[in-house]
């Protein structure tokens, strides 16, 4: 049915174009806010150090399994950019685990998170410098290579041992020393071409 012109339309009342704007701003949660974190209680530190844990052994056994297969073959730039490629992928998959879970309700648990992330991210940083070098890397031959990928998540895995198992946060280390994850991710492995 079509309306006349002279037919008043209905206006919504000024508090609920009000209430439906806040409410919409909170469903967002602010331009600042990722979905990770919206609506999400904190972390037991049981919880935390498990969901940390589980990420950083599932990232080292997946680098560890591409370096295998790079690191004892003749390679060219291509191969060695794509398995680089690989090990930032996994890398990133990695930090948005350990983003999602959150800050620990131990204390200081806000502290801890952003030490644990800023190692990440560190190691990150240290790939995609590898990433940039990598054709004059990979002329000094795959086992150089896959150290140079490999060194920098070895001592992100050393770092985050550190945090988890600090003295100064028992709550967080009893966590650590009872959760089976964090066992295997702390044994530590050399590098393809390296001593143990």
């Amino acid at each position: 049915m079509k309306r006349s012109r002279l037919e008043p339309v209905a206006v919504p009342q000024p508090w609920i174009v009000v209430l439906s704007l806040m409410l919409l701003g909170a469903a967002c949660g602010g331009k600042n806010s990722t979905p990770e974190t919206l609506s999400r209680p904190s972390a037991s530190a049981q919880r935390y150090v498990s969901v940390v844990c589980t990420a950083v052994v599932q990232w080292k056994n997946s680098v560890e399994l591409s370096s295998s297969s790079i690191g004892m073959q003749a390679n060219s730039v291509g191969d060695a950019t794509a398995y680089v490629q690989g090990v930032l992928d996994a890398t990133d998959q990695m930090l948005r685990q350990v983003r999602a879970v959150g800050v620990p309700t131990a204390p200081n648990g806000s502290n801890l998170q952003s030490d644990v992330i800023h190692a990440l991210v560190s190691a990150r940083s240290a790939l995609l410098r590898v990433q940039a070098d990598v054709a004059r890397i990979l002329a000094l031959g795959p086992v150089d290579l896959v150290n140079e990928v490999e060194l920098p998540i070895l001592s992100t895995v050393e770092a985050v041992k550190s945090e988890l198992r600090n003295p100064s946060r028992i709550e967080m280390a009893r966590a650590t020393a009872s959760d089976t994850g964090c066992s295997r991710v702390f044994r530590r492995k050399a590098p393809i071409g390296q001593s143990a």
